[in-house]
């Protein structure tokens, strides 16, 4: 589901682990702000500038990657479903691989990735 407020875009997801802070899988809502995501169930907010990566895996790459998601249960992972990979690096300059079972993956990760990139180049430009 999608929904949008006064400049924040809303998408319901199911986040599957992939943050020391947060082991346990719960539902969530990623809120997608002009300067930063925000998860406020955990609650976590994430600069743009912060994110290094965001792409989408099957459970065949998840359980590749297994030993760097520690947190990740990928035995219940379904089949040939595409999870979005969230890969940023918080204030302490610890990275996190934070895993999200979203439904509508093909417009938040776009969606994500532009932000992210404006916000890289906002930060370059001298």
């Amino acid at each position: 589901m999608i929904f949008k407020r006064k400049e924040k875009i809303g998408y319901k997801a199911k986040y599957l682990g992939g943050h020391s802070a947060f082991p346990k899988p719960m539902k969530c809502e990623i809120q997608l702000l002009p300067d930063h995501i925000f998860i406020p169930e955990m609650p976590l907010k994430i600069r743009y500038e912060q994110i290094e990566n965001v792409q989408s895996m099957t459970k065949e790459k998840l359980t590749v990657m297994r030993l760097l998601l520690l947190n990740i249960l990928a035995f219940a992972l379904k089949k040939k479903k595409l999870y979005m990979v969230l890969t940023y690096k918080d204030e302490f300059d610890v990275r996190h691989n934070m895993v999200f079972d979203v439904k509508n993956i093909e417009e938040v990760q776009p969606a994500i990735y532009r932000r992210m990139i404006e916000a890289k180049q906002k930060t370059t430009i001298p």
